[in-house]
């Protein structure tokens, strides 16, 4: 008789933990940080060198839509310029500098991919998984006994508190603006700043820097001279200088209208309607990736940088069109986003 009692209480047991678990789910779940739609900016070649290899274990781990936040990681922690590009190594235990690249940004992108699962679980936002990778995956604790959202204040007084109070000086330009150039000798308080210099996301006006990584601009809307027959014309766009073979992404989403070759004038382009009368072109491209009719998402790669039709080199001619006419690209973007030469 007993264990006609015992049994079935355990299984009623289980079973209403299992609907406890669901139901809290529904209550407390929350959405993975957003990726948005970030790309990055002011990567360095050697940086720019590494997505391949970033991307196979983003990939593997399920991060590849946070691409653009590895990558902008790899460039504050190494630049791309030495072995361990992730400066991963001590998520492991180790000294610094100890893993070789391959490595270093496997075990980088685990770590990664780690803390976000935790900011998932957990309720934290994506800043908190930026500035957690510097930290440690205990800040995401601080963060969520804390309400949940990064705030410059939580982090600088994360690090107070694990450094005792103790402070070193600190050069960047970052910190010279905030504080005259100190940090608390634990971790780096300024490192989402530091990340979220490299990223870019969609402006009010609804546009992302097409090059990821090139923000040089070589030549304005406008007249002006043209280089190869140097009668004085209307430009009717923006140059941007990349190297060849560089990502051209979608501005924009919306859906392809045309995709061609121009001899002598645009060579190979693309052009893409976004609804309410605007259209961006891309022009000189080495090769395009997309067929008209396509739809395509801001962001996504359409095409690689080039240099065919009327061209001297490598680099992008970007247009915007508002209803027909096109317009001067550069007022959709905030002056940080591009240099000019």
């Amino acid at each position: 008789m007993m264990k006609l009692i015992v049994i079935p209480t355990i299984f009623m047991l289980i079973l209403l933990l299992l609907i406890g678990a669901i139901a809290m789910a529904f209550v407390t779940g929350q959405p993975e940080p957003d990726p948005g739609f970030s790309v990055g900016v002011n990567l360095s070649d050697e940086v720019m060198a590494l997505k391949p290899l970033v991307l196979y274990h983003a990939g593997y781990f399920g991060v590849e839509a946070f691409i653009w936040y590895l990558l902008a990681i790899i460039q504050v922690e190494s630049g791309g310029l030495v072995e361990d590009v992730m400066q991963s190594s001590e998520s492991l235990g180790l000294p610094p500098n100890s893993l070789p690249r391959d490595e270093s940004i496997r075990q980088g992108v685990r770590y990664f991919s780690q803390l976000l699962n935790r900011a998932e679980r957990l309720g934290a936002d994506m800043d908190t998984v930026l500035q957690s990778y510097n930290f440690g995956i205990g800040f995401i604790d601080y963060v969520v006994l804390s309400g949940g959202q990064y705030t410059f204040e939580l982090a600088m007084s994360f690090a107070r508190r694990l450094s005792g109070g103790v402070r070193v000086a600190y050069t960047n330009p970052i910190a010279i603006a905030e504080n005259g150039g100190w940090r608390y000798a634990y971790g780096n308080f300024f490192y989402v700043r530091l990340v979220r210099q490299h990223l870019v996301g969609m402006e009010s006006s609804g546009f992302i820097w097409p090059t990821p990584g090139h923000n040089l601009v070589t030549s304005l809307f406008g007249n002006r001279r043209h280089p190869i027959t140097g009668v004085n014309r209307m430009h009717g766009g923006i140059d941007i200088g990349a190297p060849f073979g560089a990502e051209i992404v979608a501005s924009a989403g919306g859906v392809v209208n045309f995709v061609g070759y121009e001899r002598g004038g645009f060579g190979n382009w693309i052009q893409i309607d976004h609804g309410n009368g605007f259209m961006t072109r891309y022009a000189h491209n080495a090769r395009n990736l997309v067929r008209n009719g396509d739809r395509v998402v801001a962001g996504q790669h359409i095409a690689d940088v080039g240099s065919t039709g009327s061209s001297t080199g490598p680099h992008l001619h970007f247009e915007i069109l508002e209803n027909g006419v096109r317009v001067d690209p550069l007022q959709f973007f905030p002056e940080s986003m591009f240099r000019i030469r």
